[in-house]
């Protein structure tokens, strides 16, 4: 037995009898409050105590718990002494006896080795000994040769015995030496193995009278958490949008939590609450101004998590972006795929006993994730079987359903049409810091990255739809859905799917924290409203005069509606700005377009009827030296 195994076991052996030395209690979970980055568990358990000072174990609790903001409260004639918790392997003493029959397999295909090796010894020497007596070269008495026949037909049958045996042996020896290798490998993967860890508290108290107790213990663990997404439809340009609020909850905490009531906060202890402050502006020649950390525009951001040593996928990895309530999880085959709102590139990817990641992302790009087993973590005891796999990755996330009993189409008459499912009876109210659902039905939130997804709210929209023509870029129209009145809804940052008479049009990112008191959503495209954008080439001239030279474009926009109905259109276009002196724009037709001076955006917003065409002009002249050129369109 090599030292790391004596030592596996010696560990075991202790945490087996600080394990046997007390009575435990496991306290029951009565609620659970999920916040965007980690959760709260409220526990309970009544003990029958005894008169005197003594020691109360509560055993079961996440080895992820926060250990400075665990609170335990009691109630009964008893004075609490003290509170310490501890790191405990429940699983230790299984360990060690699997580790102690691993290696007496060990031992005994060693002793089988070492008795077929002694048979070979033996059949060598006996060997030795026939060809020793059946030699006539000794002799001193004249052998017959009757009897020399006699003694070389026993020789070689002797021999020929012994040759036969002594391969039978080699091959037995052969298989016993893959027998031992197996199960020596068997053996070492044993003591690789990692141990259960969970959190036990010890409560010394003094209890003035037998009788019973009631304690109340809470804590903050980490390794769980809920971030919202949202289902967006429309089935047409008359009806409001249709907005459902769904919460995505998963936990890592090696506890189960099933049954329970949750409450989802909307609030991040995890986040600094100290407020950010402004550098000092000096200002001198080579310095540049005060830089704080922020970004533009967003986009989407995809890849896969695979672990570092065996390439394999990993599943239910938690993807978060920083600063945010945005996240995601990895599915069944390690990929991921989140969309980045603006000011935020900073991506963190974690996942249990391993190291978390966190990397910038550009927007648009493959970020792909190799994960490395983090072996300082917990502290972790490591003794996995022959064959089984090092991870604990299960399935992908799984949708919680409002109704759990549908009535059979048998049932139901062929025009009849079926009501939309219930949405789960949540309390919304305003917290000290943010918003809180209480969710009235019990939730089961299985340990080990699946994400439960459950419908918290569904709210009608009012919506102004509009649609917007670009034609110095596409051809096609947009639809564009601007929600009003959404302030009083308690929204929260968060991925949006949109869909549009029963089409799924893409993503987009719901953000309140905008200032404006309007939410835009692009609902796709129309090919129904065709914008195109033609140069008028005859009107487009160049003239030198002096020494300077003007330059006309003229352009002409054509917007056609070919819908069944009225709509509303803004059209889009640009004319160049001069940012030089010497360089000179004037705008000559616009077609009662609203012209920015400032960016030289041009809209013009049209009421369309079915069928109709409207042709718009847009002409502009540009003066400028005539020595140097100028790429104008």
């Amino acid at each position: 037995m090599n030292i790391k195994r004596k030592i596996m076991i010696a560990i075991c052996l202790m945490a087996a009898v600080m394990t046997k030395a007390v009575e435990k209690h496991t306290a029951s979970i009565n609620k659970v409050t999920v916040f965007t980055n980690g959760a709260q568990v409220e526990r309970s358990k009544s003990v029958i105590l005894v008169p005197g000072e003594q020691v109360v174990t509560f055993t079961g609790f996440s080895p992820y718990m926060d250990k400075k903001s665990l609170q335990v409260k009691a109630k009964g004639h008893l004075t609490i002494l003290g509170v310490s918790e501890r790191t405990a392997h429940p699983d230790s003493a299984a360990q060690v006896k699997r580790l102690r029959a691993a290696e007496d397999d060990v031992k005994a295909v060693e002793r089988r080795i070492q008795q077929t090796k002694d048979e070979q010894e033996m059949l060598t020497a006996q060997l030795e000994l026939v060809k020793t007596n059946c030699s006539v070269a000794g002799r001193t008495v004249a052998t017959p040769l009757a009897n020399i026949k006699e003694l070389n037909a026993y020789y070689a049958q002797q021999v020929l015995s012994v040759k036969e045996r002594s391969q039978e042996l080699e091959e037995q020896l052969q298989k016993l030496n893959d027998e031992l290798k197996r199960k020596q490998d068997t053996c070492d993967s044993i003591a690789k193995l990692k141990l259960k860890n969970i959190t036990e508290i010890d409560v010394k108290l003094e209890a003035k009278q037998a009788g019973r107790a009631d304690f109340d213990i809470t804590y903050y663990v980490k390794n769980a958490g809920w971030f919202p997404s949202y289902d967006i439809r429309s089935n047409s340009i008359k009806e409001p949008l249709q907005l459902s609020y769904k919460a995505n909850i998963y936990q890592n905490t090696r506890e189960e939590w099933k049954n329970v009531p949750v409450t989802l906060s909307s609030a991040n202890p995890n986040r600094s609450n100290i407020a950010p402050q402004l550098k000092t502006y000096w200002l001198d020649y080579g310095l540049s101004a005060p830089t704080y950390s922020f970004d533009s525009d967003g986009s989407t951001v995809s890849g896969k998590i695979v672990d570092a040593e065996d390439g394999s996928p990993i599943i239910g990895a938690s993807i978060i972006i920083k600063g945010t309530q945005l996240g995601t999880v990895s599915d069944i085959d390690g990929y991921y795929s989140i969309t980045l709102p603006q000011d935020h590139r900073q991506l963190s990817f974690a996942y249990i006993g391993y190291q978390t990641q966190t990397r910038t992302a550009t927007p648009g790009s493959t970020l792909n994730i190799r994960m490395k087993e983090d072996e300082q973590r917990l502290d972790e005891v490591t003794v996995v079987g022959y064959g089984t796999s090092k991870k604990g990755r299960k399935s992908k996330g799984e949708v919680l359903k409002a109704k759990e009993s549908i009535p059979m189409m048998a049932d139901l008459a062929v025009e009849e049409e079926m009501d939309e499912s219930e949405v789960i009876s949540v309390n919304q109210q305003q917290a000290q810091f943010g918003y809180e659902f209480d969710i009235k039905q019990l939730l089961t939130l299985p340990d080990g990255g699946k994400t439960t997804t459950t419908e918290i709210a569904r709210h009608q929209l009012p919506a102004i739809y509009e649609y917007r023509g670009i034609p110095k870029i596409d051809k096609e129209s947009f639809l564009v859905a601007d929600a009003i009145d959404w302030q009083k809804l308690n929204l929260m940052e968060g991925e949006a799917n949109v869909y549009f008479d029963n089409s799924f049009v893409g993503k987009s990112i719901l953000d309140p924290n905008v200032s404006s008191d309007t939410l835009h959503f692009s609902m796709g495209r129309d090919q129904s409203i065709c914008v195109q954008r033609i140069k008028v080439s005859e009107s487009s001239t160049r003239r030198f005069f002096g020494s300077n030279q003007e330059q006309t474009m003229k352009w002409r926009i054509s917007v056609k509606n070919n819908r069944q109905e009225s709509v509303n259109i803004t059209v889009f276009d640009q004319a160049p700005i001069s940012r030089n002196t010497s360089i000179e724009v004037s705008m000559e037709e616009l077609s009662d377009g609203q012209f920015d001076k400032q960016t030289g955006i041009i809209k013009w917003p049209l009421q369309l009827q079915p069928g109709e065409q409207r042709d718009l002009i847009l002409q502009y002249k540009v003066k400028y030296p005539k020595n140097r050129r100028l790429n104008i369109e």
